[in-house]
């Protein structure tokens, strides 16, 4: 039979320690995550369409903008979510400022920080949105969420696909890319 000194007797209360904190952090984002739906849902109920929350603006790719709103009501919604992000009450303020007051008044670093927290907040409004376009799914018949889930489903695959493919045009030989590409677009074609 173990024999439990005290140094193991330590490592015992200590795991009990880094559990109860594990599980009372899982808790909490559960909790969260429960409240973010239920926000979610609520533009659903009130008529909102998902696509406000995506930029109006075109990407990098020179792709078709998704958004409805105009940029400077976007760039509003980034701002009041990176509010939401924060805590701290300077920070939140130097976020609604406009950019020529901002350049103005703060400091190299608080401006850099401004930048940084308003770059984020692109990711955060998208993931709004997402969480809205995926309640407002689970209104639709049955039939049609389906649908919407395998269109989704074949677009991930694609964008792996088309991913995977640069990442081997960078990592491999010309002759390995060139016999794999062949497989590369076999398969972009299957999923399109």
């Amino acid at each position: 039979m173990i024999n439990f000194n005290k140094t193991a007797i330590s490592k015992v209360v200590e795991f009990g320690k880094y559990d109860a904190q594990a599980i009372a952090k899982s808790k909490e984002a559960k909790e969260s995550n429960d409240n973010a739906v239920k926000t979610a849902q609520w533009f659903v109920e009130q008529g909102y369409d998902y696509n406000a929350f995506y930029s109006p603006l075109v990407n990098k790719k020179g792709e078709k903008p998704r958004g409805v709103l105009t940029p400077e009501q976007h760039r509003e919604l980034r701002v009041e979510i990176a509010c939401g992000h924060i805590k701290d009450k300077e920070q939140q303020a130097h976020l609604r400022m406009d950019d020529k007051t901002a350049e103005n008044t703060l400091t190299v670093a608080q401006h850099k920080q401004r930048t940084k927290n308003i770059n984020k907040s692109s990711s955060w409004i998208a993931r709004l949105g997402d969480a809205v376009k995926k309640q407002y799914r689970m209104t639709l018949p049955e039939d049609e969420q389906e649908t919407l889930k395998a269109q989704d489903t074949k677009k991930d695959v694609r964008d792996k696909v088309v991913s995977f493919g640069k990442w081997m045009q960078k990592h491999v030989t010309e002759s390995q890319y060139k016999e794999m590409a062949k497989h590369i677009q076999a398969i972009s074609l299957i999923v399109k």
